[in-house]
């Protein structure tokens, strides 16, 4: 907003809402020491917006992805092969929290190639799990929720370096990859209570400044 909407914003506060999501962002001990088992993660409705066409574009052997989403009815046999060979695990889509949840934490990267998306929730789930995040900007909310290299980056999904850029980034030191983790998981909010409290205060912030 301030960056694109400078004329309207400057000097004026912002307030944050957080999103309401059921997906339990509590990490116990066990979890922060486990060490993902699996590297590249994407989930999400097929849709033309959510840039699936730059997954489907690059050969993902050296850098295995899983993409969960699809209608059960087009994991034909012939279509999980043709994305086997190029390195990608095809899941069918679900709507059960826990399952994305543990996919989630069993990935070293989540990405979002979204080429438009206005607040992503399931990015702000990643995030609040701490996940390290790779989305495309898309001049809408990634750039909002994420300050790349700080709690996640912003990788344009159409560039030839795309698979190289997010080879630098999962082979960063794992000191810098666990403070890029508790900055996404510090700065993100799920949950109806937070969400609640926050429209309250803006009401009653709205009330006393009318």
């Amino acid at each position: 907003l301030r960056a694109n909407y400078r004329d309207v914003t400057e000097g004026k506060e912002i307030t944050y809402i957080p999103v309401s999501s059921q997906l339990d962002n509590e990490i116990t001990e066990i979890e922060k020491s486990k060490k993902a088992s699996q590297v590249l993660y994407f989930h999400g409705r097929f849709h033309p917006q959510k840039g699936i066409h730059f997954l489907f574009s690059q050969d993902w052997n050296d850098l295995p992805l899983t993409i969960r989403g699809f209608e059960d009815a087009l994991l034909t046999p012939d279509r999980v092969l043709w994305l086997k060979e190029k390195g990608i695990s095809a899941v069918p889509w679900t709507s059960q929290s826990s399952v994305i949840r543990d996919e989630l934490m069993d990935h070293q990267a989540v990405l979002f190639p979204s080429i438009y998306e206005p607040w992503g929730l399931s990015l702000q789930e990643a995030l609040a799990l701490g996940r390290i995040c790779i989305a495309h900007p898309c001049q809408g909310g990634h750039e909002e929720q994420i300050v790349d290299g700080e709690n996640g980056f912003l990788v344009d999904f159409s560039s030839p370096d795309l698979k190289k850029r997010i080879k630098e980034i999962i082979n960063l030191p794992q000191a810098e990859l666990s403070r890029i983790s508790n900055n996404a998981q510090s700065s993100s909010y799920l949950g109806h209570e937070e969400r609640i409290k926050k429209l309250k205060d803006y009401f009653l912030w709205l009330r006393s400044n009318a």
